[in-house]
């Protein structure tokens, strides 16, 4: 899933969509699961296949995967809960959550990036 809402082609940051904060609320509250959320954050795919033409592969570039650890929102998700957070401020709260959770797992990638 792209949280941020689309394919970020020009790797400027955005803020993630409240959708994905919503996915979470609904689920834990219709059926009151947290689902495991393994981030994962990539540096360096532009330059092994572009988003502009001409679309082929160019071997030889440097790319690093990182798989964080997985997201955990249950005190989040307790938080809300016990408080009646309204509908809105809920899914806010779990996607800034989310938000940095996947900036610190962006700053550790390009870290590594730089390092390999």
């Amino acid at each position: 899933m792209f949280p941020e809402g689309k394919v970020n082609m020009e790797k400027e940051y955005l803020r993630l969509k409240w959708g994905v904060g919503r996915i979470l609320y609904e689920t834990y509250r219709a059926k009151k699961i947290i689902p495991t959320i393994i981030p994962i954050h990539h540096v360096g795919m532009e330059k092994l296949l572009p988003n502009y033409p001409p679309y082929y592969f160019r071997l030889n570039n440097k790319l690093t995967f990182n798989f964080g650890n997985p997201i955990d929102i249950s005190e989040v998700m307790k938080s809300i809960f016990d408080n009646n957070v309204d509908e809105e401020t809920a899914r806010r709260l779990i996607t800034d959550k989310l938000q940095d959770e996947l900036n610190a797992l962006r700053l550790e990638t390009e870290a590594l990036h730089q390092k390999f």
